[in-house]
């Protein structure tokens, strides 16, 4: 869909897909609209500059049971034109474009995704590292445990997740080994 130029709802309806709901989507227009990187036509004329600040995009639910997105000027409220509102269709899809490009950095932070599973990740990482060297067991050092772990976590074929705060992962390695050295004989 490009060139041409749709209405307040219609172009309400072309942002949806971008955002949460048609209030969030209206509220970016709004604001897309007194940026001035949208050209507002009313019947057809465009709107005096001096007006675009005051535009507001509301949106009202419709008698279908549906809703109407429409322009209201915020500094007088008599009868305003509704409906009479215009606005080209390929800003409407550029404003879309970018809002969808932002929502994606936002949903997809790079790295592992945070799990609750990380404690048995870190006890199985331990327990390794007791097979590789039983001494551990004996004599554990838990700031190089809790280093070398952190370490091997951070490596980027790792995807596993730990939380930022190294008290907690040396926490979960000071009780794993201590329950370990107490199932264990001497």
């Amino acid at each position: 869909m490009s060139g041409g130029r749709c209405s307040t709802t219609e172009a309400v309806n072309l942002l949806l897909p971008a955002f949460t709901s048609p209030m969030d989507a209206a509220a970016e227009f709004t604001q897309t609209i007194r940026r001035g990187r949208c050209d507002p036509r009313c019947e057809g004329v465009d709107v005096r500059p001096d007006l675009i600040p005051r535009l507001i995009v509301v949106v009202k639910p419709g008698k279908d049971g549906g809703w109407r997105a429409r322009i209201e000027n915020t500094s007088f409220s008599s009868d305003q034109p509704v409906d009479k509102w215009t606005f080209a269709i390929d800003e409407i899809m550029e404003l879309r474009q970018k809002a969808e490009a932002a929502q994606s950095r936002r949903r997809d932070p790079p790295g592992p995704k945070p799990t609750d599973e990380w404690p048995e990740d870190v006890k199985a990482a331990v327990a390794l590292k007791i097979c590789d060297d039983p001494k551990i067991l004996r004599k554990p050092n838990y700031d190089e445990l809790n280093r070398e772990i952190r370490d091997d976590f951070d490596k980027p074929d790792s995807y596993r997740w730990l939380p930022n705060d190294t008290k907690q992962t040396r926490k979960i390695i000071r009780e794993f080994i201590q329950r370990l050295r107490k199932l264990t004989p001497p």
